[in-house]
């Protein structure tokens, strides 16, 4: 076994972390671009337009992608490359303080909800979804994913003794991809859904509720 090989199965987690938070970068980084495009020219197609239903530009112009009265990119564009530091830093020790490892897991898991939140509102409300959003989305959840997974092996996520060492041993065995490849198996039919809704069915589901109707 090549020590790259040896490498990588003992970082896997560490690296699917780096190489999520590059991608989220990337994805950030054309947003920020295309938004900067879009105001200097409100004609301007972005190009992640693809079609009617994969269309970054109602996205991009909709109330929701200003949660905090600037762009929703520039919180990734921050939070990504902090993504990539964890996993190196992840790689560099072989034991890293838990309450950091805790934080840094509870900010993936809030970007998780956050882009859970604003899928629906992509699928049901506007009615398109963004290339580059989905891609930052699949990034923030398996960065949570793998911090989860990291922080169980390193008991700093305790359950009871048998619990614990069934845990280690699926992810360990990477069986992880069963849960992982279902949660994303049922946002796929969530949106699919709301697209049967609308084409199939001719429900206007922009009266659907707005989670963050205080916009």
């Amino acid at each position: 076994m090549s020590k790259v090989f040896k490498f990588i199965i003992k970082n896997y987690l560490a690296i699917i972390i780096i190489i999520c938070g590059f991608l989220g970068t990337f994805a950030a980084f054309h947003l920020l671009n295309n938004r900067i495009e879009l105001y200097k020219n409100p004609n301007f197609i972005p190009s992640c337009s693809v079609n009617v239903w994969l269309d970054c530009g109602p996205v991009m112009k909709s109330k929701w992608a200003n949660l905090f009265g600037f762009s929703n990119t520039m919180i990734g564009l921050m939070a990504y490359p902090l993504a990539v530091l964890t996993g190196l830093f992840i790689i560099a020790n072989e034991k890293n303080k838990r309450w950091v490892m805790l934080f840094c897991t509870s900010l993936a898991g809030l970007g998780t909800i956050t882009n859970l939140i604003l899928l629906y509102i992509s699928s049901y409300l506007i009615g398109a979804l963004c290339p580059w959003c989905l891609l930052a989305g699949v990034a923030t959840s398996n960065i949570f994913f793998a911090l989860i997974c990291y922080n169980i092996l390193e008991d700093h996520i305790k359950f009871k003794d048998i619990t614990q060492k069934k845990l280690k041993h699926w992810i360990s065995g990477l069986f992880t991809i069963i849960p992982v490849s279902l949660y994303y198996l049922l946002l796929f039919a969530l949106v699919f859904f709301s697209f049967y809704l609308r084409q199939d069915l001719n429900i206007d589901t922009t009266t659907f509720v707005d989670p963050i109707f205080w916009l």
